[in-house]
């Protein structure tokens, strides 16, 4: 069960949990925004490959999402990480991908990638000049997250003791700079509204899943 009162978004897990995402590309391509990509794509149907961390992950179903609600044929590259995605991406063995902050951050601040939009709904205080994706194609967004839960029957004192316990670190001010490091953002709120998340974004991820026909390898 969701730990009532506490859950976080744009975050993420030493285990590679879901954490703020962006379409970023390899600074040789000739596309510096959102627009300009669907400009190319639709220019060159098919020809512009999309590396992710592997069928059926996140980012491939992000770049899923982001095809069809931009009418564009993109060729996925599936790879067996996210950070091998990312490396290719810098090398220019392929030319975009979409990841999450953590794995792309030091790439984009030392300039070897280019991000051409943030894909959560609003724009990552990280990233405050970089416009989301949303700006642009109206509708497009999606801003995952990592809550925390409990096995269903836990006490309610536990619940809340353990809630009380993270909150107090999410509020400690070195975890609050160890996540800025890698674009995370911490937010609190109630199990109930955790749990009305999952329970919209199983809805909603299912449909691209179904629509892709993306399966796991």
């Amino acid at each position: 069960m969701p730990l009532p009162g506490l859950w976080r978004k744009s975050c993420q897990s030493s285990g590679g949990s879901p954490a703020g995402y962006v379409l970023v590309a390899n600074p040789s391509l000739p596309a510096n925004n959102v627009a300009e990509l669907i400009a190319l794509a639709k220019s060159k149907p098919g020809s512009l490959s999309i590396a992710s961390a592997g069928n059926g992950t996140l980012n491939h179903l992000i770049g899923e999402m982001l095809q069809k609600a931009t009418d564009i044929q993109l060729v996925h590259i599936p790879y067996k990480a996210a950070a091998a995605a990312a490396t290719d991406v810098v090398g220019g063995q392929v030319p975009l991908s979409v990841q999450s902050m953590p794995s792309s951050i030091a790439f984009i601040r030392a300039g070897k990638l280019k991000v051409l939009g943030v894909v959560n709904e609003k724009r990552l205080a990280a990233l405050p000049d970089s416009p989301t994706i949303g700006e642009t194609v109206a509708g497009f967004g999606a801003t995952p997250w990592y809550g925390m839960f409990a096995p269903a029957g836990t006490p309610k004192n536990i619940l809340l003791q353990i809630q009380n316990d993270v909150a107090k670190a999410l509020d400690a001010k070195d975890v609050q700079d160890r996540l800025a490091t890698l674009g995370c953002e911490p937010f609190k709120g109630t199990g109930d509204q955790l749990a009305q998340i999952v329970k919209s974004d199983l809805v909603r991820w299912a449909k691209i899943v179904k629509d892709s026909g993306a399966k796991l390898d």
